[in-house]
């Protein structure tokens, strides 16, 4: 939260002051001058997007890492977060923008890790699931993926935007499917830290372990729940 969090907000790439409105945001507190401020840095950095046609615009390799261009901003995670659990911001014109934002992170995915280099540092934004916005084979996915999936598709739903972005749209349609396969239940057997251990990236489960099946069943059930809900599908 020191230095680096002090060089991401200079870059507009979600550093400290992105993480406390975040706070703010889960608490459902948005009028601070500190979330508004934030709301709008945020609001850029989707916009920034829409500039942007290959990854080679933005990132340069430096040794064995790729590595952001100058001036570059770019939406991080908890810039998702922030929007995704915000309401003030939102008019037609915006979500518009939004929408597009995202699609175009669609056609860009498979997004690689980009760094900053700050002086003699290497800095990660905080990028966690946010590297695929893709169409993907649910059936193929490992048990982390599913956890960054999960994640990364509520935040999306809950942004306004899953309609009318058609990639994402058949993703919750392929969800339905397996929710229908298992009787309503998410029943696919999966394990994996991600789920288990709360951090700032992951923790997903609300069941005290999965040493029971129904407990599991519960909670990814809950999620997919979750995910239907906030798309409105």
């Amino acid at each position: 939260m020191g230095v680096v969090g002090k060089a991401l907000d200079e870059h507009g790439l979600g550093g400290t002051e992105s993480m406390r409105a975040t706070i703010f945001a889960y608490a459902g507190i948005e009028s601070t001058p500190l979330v508004q401020n934030q709301q709008v840095i945020a609001l850029e950095a989707f916009r920034a997007v829409l500039d942007v046609a290959a990854i080679d615009e933005i990132s340069v390799a430096y040794r064995d890492k790729l590595v952001f261009k100058p001036g570059v901003i770019w939406p991080g995670l908890y810039h998702l977060r922030l929007l995704a659990l915000t309401h003030s911001w939102r008019s037609p014109q915006i979500l518009e923008m939004l929408t597009k934002s995202v699609t175009r992170l669609v056609q860009l995915s498979p997004i690689p890790y980009i760094h900053v280099r700050y002086k003699s540092q290497w800095m990660a934004p905080a990028a966690f699931g946010m590297q695929n916005f893709g169409a993907q084979d649910l059936s193929q996915l490992k048990a982390s993926e599913w956890m960054t999936w999960f994640q990364r598709m509520e935040l999306l739903a809950r942004l306004g935007v899953m309609n009318a972005v058609p990639e994402l749209r058949q993703q919750v349609n392929e969800l339905g499917e397996i929710l229908d396969a298992g009787g309503g239940w998410f029943a696919r057997s999966m394990t994996h830290d991600y789920f288990r251990r709360w951090g700032a990236y992951t923790g997903l489960m609300l069941e005290r372990d999965w040493k029971l099946a129904c407990r599991r069943r519960f909670d990814l059930t809950f999620r997919s729940l979750l995910v239907q809900h906030y798309s409105n599908l």
